[in-house]
């Protein structure tokens, strides 16, 4: 194939990150608003997306689909996850996909659950185990086999599955503030020095480096009226995109607005200035 038959825009897979309460969810869910949505909704938080109904309007509510999972036995959770995938990946190769957008809460939920699953499958029983791990009472401390499994999962989720969807595909994952040695001396409290994905840091570092799309979600309360505002940023130190309609735009402010209109305001004016 020829480079300049390839499309500008493929399908969206994207990894939507943010605090918890920062607005991820509300912009996730607004990609039905193109088409049939379905979540496998590890974290059993999208319930939170009803909050979104007044401004995303009933109709874009209707259009998402729910799958949740038993949580009596965490073992059978991520071999849930992988047959209800397996299964669209299936109906995705044939056209016969029922959903426009597929979306993954989360995957720091779904690393601390490869875990603990990755210790059981190990069959921990001593007080001490090769690599590191050690065993107290019920508690099981992690090791390195532990953390590259779960390496290994996400490598198999995104170049076995995401990639060979053919449709749009968002994965949602939560943030921490990272903190470093104040450069003014050494005995003043730490400062802030970035963020970072809430899983571990190996991991951290890897995942964001499968997805071309990562966006920044935000909350802020405003001073004086304590008015909550929402924001996206396309392109921080933990954002980046390769869209060139979204670079160098900043922080943008989504509060009660269609993130994909938002979005696609930029795709419009850019393909208007090309014209």
């Amino acid at each position: 194939m020829n480079l300049s038959k390839l499309e500008i825009y493929g399908p969206h897979v994207g990894l939507y990150v943010g605090l918890q309460g920062s607005g991820k969810s509300s912009a996730i869910a607004s990609w039905a608003k193109k088409g049939k949505m379905k979540i496998f909704d590890i974290d059993k938080r999208a319930r939170g997306i009803l909050g979104s109904a007044s401004f995303l309007g009933q109709e874009v509510i209707n259009n998402i689909e729910i799958v949740q999972y038993d949580y009596s036995s965490l073992n059978d959770v991520w071999k849930a996850v992988a047959e209800d995938i397996e299964m669209d990946l299936v109906k995705a190769k044939s056209n016969r996909l029922e959903y426009k957008t597929g979306v993954l809460e989360s995957a720091t939920t779904l690393a601390d659950i490869m875990t603990i699953n990755s210790q059981r499958l190990r069959g921990l029983k001593s007080e001490s185990v090769p690599g590191g791990s050690k065993i107290r009472g019920k508690h099981i401390f992690c090791s390195p086999d532990d953390y590259n499994y779960t390496s290994s999962v996400f490598r198999t989720l995104f170049y076995e599955y995401l990639l060979a969807m053919k449709c749009n595909f968002i994965v949602s994952g939560w943030i921490v503030e990272e903190y470093g040695p104040n450069p003014e001396g050494p005995y003043l409290p730490d400062i802030k020095i970035g963020e970072s994905l809430n899983t571990t840091r190996k991991l951290s570092q890897r995942i964001p480096g499968f997805f071309d799309e990562i966006y920044l979600f935000k909350k802020e309360e405003t001073p004086v009226s304590g008015k909550i505002r929402y924001f996206v940023q396309f392109e921080s130190q933990m954002a980046k995109t390769a869209t060139p309609a979204l670079k160098g735009l900043g922080k943008t402010e989504i509060t009660n607005r269609c993130f994909v209109d938002v979005m696609e305001s930029y795709l419009t004016k850019e393909k208007k200035d090309a014209n």
